[in-house]
């Protein structure tokens, strides 16, 4: 991919990742019941995909990652900024939130 010397051409990805804090799961079951309509809800509202990354089998707590890829990299981390505020306002608390934008070349 050329470059034109603007930092706003070609595309740009966007990765947010989390911790969610599961601490009134009683079970692993219980707690995939609390994870999994957050995820499906992420992906039908925003441009994102979702992934599970991480402590699966503990209870507690869930990394959760999203990427959003767009032309514009405002948008990239207004979309991310957006989700990980959804998340949070199911009354989760949420740690080590990392969102952060890079041009693909």
């Amino acid at each position: 991919m050329s470059t034109s010397g603007d930092d706003r051409d070609g595309a740009w990805i966007g990765v947010a990742t989390f911790t969610i804090l599961t601490e009134s799961a009683s079970s692993l079951k219980d707690k995939r019941g609390m994870i999994a309509p957050i995820v499906e809800r992420l992906r039908t509202r925003f441009p994102v995909s979702v992934a599970r990354l991480a402590y699966l089998d503990q209870l507690g707590k869930e990394r959760i990652g999203m990427v959003v890829m767009n032309g514009d990299p405002d948008v990239c981390r207004s979309v991310l900024d957006k989700a990980v505020a959804f998340v949070a306002s199911f009354g989760f608390r949420l740690e080590d939130t990392l969102v952060e934008v890079d041009r693909w070349d």
